[in-house]
């Protein structure tokens, strides 16, 4: 919006990211302005399992205490403002594809035998999502979210994947701030990821001046990922 010939950028008003870095009004983590910032912060379950695979740069690995779920995080560079609907259905025509020979087997199956896989498009409270059955049981969900020149992925597998693992999947997303930058990206180029693995760091981090290069190493020791 333009007040007086000068441009005001707006605050989203709302509770729950994931949110691009010009919609919140204060910085949530340590952010200093005099280093370039692209990448993403997030939150995850306390006391979850994080890593990053050395092979896949860019993907956050999350599995909740006392679980045997995983879930995938990355962010995106994409252009416009609706990637995760384009990319999703993409891929929910690559799965159907890909089922479609199962089903077809599944026709000469002997009676009795467990019903073949099946994609379940749906909406959830991200955007489009695509669950994944193998018979009674739900093996994996893809769930997203689009921002301005990026987009939120989210894979969460599992042996069956349940109403809890798909929450903490969903309280993963709301925590999320993107930082993409002016520069100019390949769509799908991955982004680097930060994560708050103890929420007593934060407080640590936002207890003191945003200059103080103590909190900057608090929250260096707090992350995962890369912090510029």
């Amino acid at each position: 919006m333009h007040e007086g010939g000068v441009q005001v950028q707006q605050v989203r008003a709302v509770d729950m990211g994931p949110w691009d870095d010009v919609e919140v009004s204060a910085p949530r983590h340590m952010l200093d302005d005099r280093h370039a910032r692209v990448g993403a912060d997030l939150d995850v379950p306390h006391g979850s399992d994080v890593f990053e695979p050395a092979n896949a740069p860019g993907l956050l690995l999350v599995q909740p205490p006392e679980s045997v779920t995983t879930i995938g995080v990355s962010v995106l560079a994409w252009p416009g403002s609706a990637g995760w609907e384009e990319l999703s259905a993409r891929m929910a025509r690559s799965l159907a594809a890909d089922i479609r020979p199962v089903l077809d087997a599944a026709d000469a199956a002997s009676p009795g035998e467990e019903p073949a896989a099946a994609v379940v498009d749906t909406f959830g409270p991200f955007g489009p999502e695509l669950h994944v059955h193998a018979g009674d049981r739900r093996e994996t969900v893809f769930l997203g979210a689009s921002g301005y020149r990026w987009l939120v992925r989210a894979t969460v597998k599992s042996v069956d994947v349940t109403a809890a693992d798909l929450e903490a999947a969903y309280q993963i997303l709301a925590s999320m701030v993107v930082y993409r930058g002016g520069a100019a990206m390949p769509p799908g180029r991955s982004l680097p990821m930060a994560c708050v693995v103890d929420l007593a760091h934060r407080e640590q981090v936002l207890a003191r001046d945003p200059d103080d290069e103590i909190a900057r190493r608090i929250w260096q020791q707090a992350s995962r990922g890369k912090v510029a």
